[in-house]
Parts: C-alpha cells; sequence; structure tokens
C-alpha cells in the first residue's frame, strides 16, 4: 500500500474487518521501539452476538490495504 495517513479505511491483506488507521508514525510505536512510517495503529468494531466492542492494535503498513484494493494492486 502507498502512503496510509490517519483517518484511511483499511483491511488486512488477508482479510478480515474494516479498520480505521488513528495513529501513524512515532505515535504509533512501541516503546523502545524505532520510530518508523511504517507503524501503524488500527481501530474496529468486534460486533459479535453478544457485545459490540472497539478493538485497538498495531500493524505494519505492508500488511493492510485500503478497503475496495485488488489484493497485490500497486497503487
Amino acid at each position: 500500500m502507498g502512503t496510509v495517513n490517519v483517518g484511511d479505511v483499511v483491511e488486512l491483506r488477508s482479510g478480515g474487518p474494516k479498520m480505521t488507521v488513528t495513529c501513524k508514525g512515532r505515535a504509533a510505536a512501541r516503546p523502545g521501539a524505532v520510530e518508523s512510517e511504517t507503524e501503524i495503529i488500527c481501530q474496529w468494531f468486534d460486533d459479535d452476538r453478544y457485545a459490540a466492542d472497539i478493538r485497538c492494535e498495531e500493524a505494519a503498513v505492508n500488511v493492510v490495504q485500503a478497503v475496495g484494493s485488488e489484493p497485490g494492486a500497486k497503487e
């Protein structure tokens, strides 16, 4: 994926829920990690039959794609 910005809607290349990028770069790096523009944090809703929760996880830019992109497509 090319540039990822806060507010973009992405999904894992392997599939999964639509997620919103909420942080990137230094704000997304783990304590002690090297600052990198390839680190992002995403949030999404986990809507199961008993409860809807907001989930949050960090990821590398190269494992996500913009929603609506074809797998392996070049931008």
